[in-house]
């Protein structure tokens, strides 16, 4: 069995091809968080892992067998511990090694809903026209059945995108947590951001009336579960993946 330094370097060569991973690319994000879900048991041990999204073999292999070493403290109901199902959000980055190659590690990891579908985002015209842009923080219940409650929008961002934020966000769909085989709500936070960049080359007909120069730009899928049913006490941030064991947990 290769050690965790060669193991890293071999994987490096498939990484280099999958993300083109050079020096200057330590300490970014490849690609966005990678969701999983996982089932865990009424002590709160990791059972079942499922990826979703596309990921290279090796990668994906590593990453599983690194999230089935995590533990979590338990949903309970009644004060007692159970079964349940959370949605991991996990942020990878290029690791250096010490022969100049470059191996994976744990950016960052939160838990509770899966965001299933970005709902379509609707850069008001009025707005692109007077070049308003701006974030909006949306508070927002996903409920059992994964309909989307907007509660209410902060930021200094003009009223006509508030709107706009919020009915992206009703119109996305997700996939909530289980707690003893239900379903259950839960509160998440979600920024949505419109920001106006240049038009891409040869496009002619924008989606909104605002000349040839701006254009929205996409929205991202960062959000946060805010009163998720579990929690991960496995301190995985800043380790290369395979370092992790179940043992390493945070005091309660």
């Amino acid at each position: 069995m290769p050690t965790l330094p060669v193991f890293l370097a071999r994987l490096a060569v498939p990484l280099l091809a999958l993300f083109i991973v050079a020096p200057a690319a330590h300490g970014q994000d490849l690609g966005g968080h990678r969701q999983a879900t996982v089932h865990l048991d009424a002590a709160g041990r990791v059972g079942e892992v499922v990826l979703h999204g596309e990921l290279h073999p090796r990668i994906a292999a590593l990453l599983r067998e690194d999230i089935a070493r995590w533990q979590f403290e338990p949903a309970r109901v009644d004060g007692r511990p159970v079964a349940s199902v959370t949605h991991l959000q996990i942020g990878l980055r290029a690791r250096p090694l010490a022969d100049g190659d470059f191996g994976l590690e744990v950016a960052s990891v939160q838990n509770g809903v899966r965001l299933v579908e970005v709902g379509a985002m609707s850069f008001p015209a009025a707005a692109a026209r007077r070049n308003q842009q701006g974030t909006v923080q949306v508070v927002a219940t996903v409920h059992p059945d994964g309909r989307v409650e907007v509660h209410e929008t902060r930021g200094d961002a003009p009223r006509a995108l508030h709107a706009a934020a919020s009915r992206m966000l009703r119109s996305s769909r997700f996939e909530p947590e289980q707690v003893d085989g239900r379903p259950v709500a839960a509160r998440i936070e979600k920024p949505v951001r419109f920001v106006l960049v240049a038009a891409p080359p040869g496009r002619h007909k924008l989606p909104v009336e605002v000349g040839d120069g701006p254009w929205p730009a996409r929205e991202d899928d960062a959000f946060r579960t805010l009163d998720s049913a579990v929690r991960l006490l496995t301190p995985v941030e800043g380790r290369a993946l395979g370092e992790t064991a179940a043992s390493e947990v945070e005091a309660p």
